[in-house]
């Protein structure tokens, strides 16, 4: 491990030749406003399994054998069923795992086809007649001795089932046949050596009661040992574990399956009602957010509507949705939803915002407030209480529409939205004044359009509690975070235009990749927004989580900042970044000028500094990012103001491992979870002419004592 920097001579700059860049800070001068102690915020939607296969405590993938058969696939649609991920293609499952034809042909492809013995027959999936979306599976054992069935091996067939000994395990599974045909359910471990499955706990029987009709029974596990979880598969890239979740028939016979829930018990999230991993939703609060915003581009899709989201988990119809999507059928579950990010998000602490298709009809999101906060003495009120959730949803932060174009239909449905949910909410005892944001990104490009200003005047009646959303890339070139300054001026004079009390917040900041360039690109938009918090309320980081498959080339977004296994979960650089700078910040933001300044170079690296201050004036930080991929930086800090300062500590991100030849793209993985990590040193010398030399790319935090 390398300890932090160098506190070095000025020597260095005079021998290369490079400026030494100095930060004069008057800690007298601070804002008048305050930033939030949790002012970041990160977004999650139906992408790159971050909830299908990740949040979502459901540990089936492929719950209702939605997704058809890869055999299927290329019969009917004449396409590779090994072919990579397209927006109509969904993801390769088993048919990317597994080679044999026959445990894939008619079977369901994020499940597999097994036997044992000398077990043959068929499966068929069928359409029609099914009870949770247009498919079922089945599985008819017509020769043979032993057991066939079907399994099912976690997120995309490739991530595997992780068990946890003693720790109680439920759900329940639909079941069709002839009466008194029996299969059985089991959950199972495979040995790395003999590659044989063993169960890890009693097998439950499922014996049909009703001639072929949907019955709903119940599973129950509690296993005797935990599953073992590595570079298991031929990709060393991969990281699997070695459970199964596997439904046989022992007798010659046929039996028809349908949705399958299977959970953690009361020892997770799931004991509160809410079917979350709790690991993730600890390491999202862990990090520091405030906010955590459900939407994105799968809010676009024509049948997102939140009425469909409610009721019972396996009632809920799949649909066609914009992300995760397959070749004629639907595959969307909405089994997890906005009501259950609602209830994860305020069980740790954090505020949840639920972005809505723009397209919602103004009475069904007046019904939306009256559903989350009525009473059973109300029509929707009482709808939640049948749900089985006696409880208010606490919610009062929307937006409406996900990067929508800037037209009148975004005008008249946002207005039009805003008074049916002011309206009912001034009828209904103890709901909350709502925020509202305007789902469209505004840029450059719009700033001057006379839309900006009408929507301004129609929502000044909200006073500040009415957002624009902006949504922006990440940049590690100091140049690319002062753009920005561009689109904040440009609203300000709009605002001031208009007599408007709207802010900014920024919901998406999206990137290519998890890597410390990616990490210190935030670090230096945090800066510069943290300058402009008087207008911007929040920065938000896209698709927060991701699911490790090796980065799958089958992703769509490689950039999440929380990594997802099915063992456990773990931050990428940009989830330390955040969490370093949400361990060290304070309200007030003092004003710091850098010599020399840029003076206007394009695509010049150089330091980029913002300092702030706690409220009783005695803890200050300076947070420092080097955006230069291959250069070392020196900056001096010199304090202004009444008293004395004293550096207590520097707590830096950088590329542990290759400090000063830094590989932008590097991630941490599985196996070396702080790969890249922050570093601390505490109490080095300081005075005004200490010369620090700053690693390329690094993030480094300088906090002070002031006396």
């Amino acid at each position: 491990m390398h300890f932090l920097f160098v506190i070095c001579s000025l020597l260095i700059a005079s021998i290369y030749g490079n400026p030494v860049y100095q930060f004069d800070i008057d800690f007298d001068m601070r804002s008048t406003y305050e930033v939030p102690k949790r002012w970041a915020s990160a977004g999650i939607e139906f992408l790159n399994h971050e909830i299908q296969g990740a949040l979502y405590s459901q540990m089936i993938f492929g719950e209702s054998f939605e997704e058809l058969a890869p055999d299927s696939i290329t019969r009917r649609f004449n396409v590779s069923r090994f072919g990579p991920r397209t927006s109509l293609y969904g993801y390769t499952g088993c048919g990317g795992r597994f080679n044999d034809e026959w445990g894939l042909r008619d079977v369901s492809k994020m499940w597999h086809g097994e036997a044992a013995g000398t077990a043959n027959g068929t499966f068929e999936l069928v359409e029609g007649g099914s009870m949770n979306g247009l498919l079922y599976q089945t599985i008819k054992f017509t020769h043979g001795r032993g057991s066939m069935g079907v399994a099912n091996y976690g997120t995309n067939c490739h991530g595997g089932t992780h068990f946890v000994e003693k720790k109680p395990y439920e759900g329940y599974m639909y079941i069709k046949g002839r009466k008194g045909t029996k299969a059985y359910a089991c959950i199972q471990s495979q040995d790395g050596f003999t590659k044989q499955w063993s169960n890890l706990a009693e097998c439950r029987t499922l014996e049909v009661q009703k001639e072929n009709t949907w019955e709903k029974v119940d599973l129950r596990f509690t296993p005797n040992a935990t599953t073992e979880c590595g570079n298991f598969l031929m990709d060393s890239q991969l990281w699997t574990c070695n459970g199964r979740f596997i439904v046989e028939l022992r007798t010659h016979g046929e039996i028809s399956l349908d949705y399958t829930w299977l959970t953690p018990g009361d020892w997770n999230l799931a004991g509160k009602g809410i079917p979350a991993r709790k690991d993730i939703m600890d390491n999202l609060a862990l990090e520091g957010l405030g906010t955590l915003r459900m939407g994105g581009s799968m809010c676009n899709e024509a049948d997102y509507r939140w009425k469909r989201f409610r009721g019972k988990r396996e009632d809920r119809q799949p649909y066609h949705g914009f992300w995760y999507s397959t070749l004629g059928t639907i595959a969307t579950s909405r089994g997890f939803g906005m009501f259950e990010i609602i209830d994860a998000s305020r069980a740790v602490g954090i505020e949840p915002i639920i972005t809505f298709n723009n397209l919602e009809w103004a009475s069904d999101m007046g019904d939306f407030v009256e559903y989350c906060w009525g009473d059973e003495h109300t029509t929707w009120g009482r709808k939640r209480h049948e749900d089985g959730h006696p409880r208010p949803y606490n919610v009062s932060w929307i937006e409406i529409g996900n990067e929508q174009p800037l037209d009148w239909v975004l005008h008249d449905t946002f207005t039009a939205i805003v008074k049916a949910m002011e309206e009912r909410i001034s009828k209904i005892k103890g709901a909350p004044r709502f925020k509202y944001t305007i789902g469209h990104n505004l840029w450059l490009q719009d700033m001057n359009d006379p839309l900006v200003q009408t929507m301004m005047k129609s929502t000044n009646h909200l006073g500040d509690r009415v957002f624009w959303d902006l949504h922006i890339g990440t940049g590690a070139n100091a140049q690319d975070g002062y753009t920005l300054l561009e689109v904040f001026e440009g609203f300000r004079t709009q605002l001031q235009k208009a007599d408007s009390r709207m802010r900014i917040i920024i919901l998406e900041e999206n990137g290519g990749d998890h890597g410390i360039g990616r990490a210190v690109g935030h670090a230096l938009y945090g800066n510069v927004m943290l300058r402009n918090a008087d207008l911007v309320v929040g920065h938000g980081y896209a698709d927060c989580l991701e699911f490790w498959q090796g980065l799958d080339h089958e992703y769509a977004f490689n950039q999440g900042q929380l990594f997802v296994t099915a063992d456990k979960s773990f931050g990428a650089p940009v989830w330390w970044e955040i969490y370093m700078s949400s361990q060290h910040t304070y309200p007030h933001v003092v004003e710091t000028d850098m010599h020399p300044g840029n003076e206007g170079k394009q695509n010049v690296y150089y330091p980029d500094g913002t300092t702030l201050l706690s409220r009783d004036g005695k803890h200050l930080v300076v947070r420092v990012t080097n955006t230069d991929p291959k250069n070392e930086t020196s900056i001096m800090i010199n304090l202004h103001g009444r008293g004395e300062a004293k550096l207590a500590g520097l707590v830096a991100l950088y590329d542990n491992e290759n400090p000063t030849k830094p590989f932008e793209g590097i991630d941490n993985t599985p196996s070396n979870e702080k790969r890249i990590s922050p570093v601390t040193t505490y109490q080095p010398k300081w005075t005004p002419t200490t010369e620090f030399t700053l690693y390329p790319l690094s993030f480094t935090i300088f906090i002070f004592e002031l006396h």
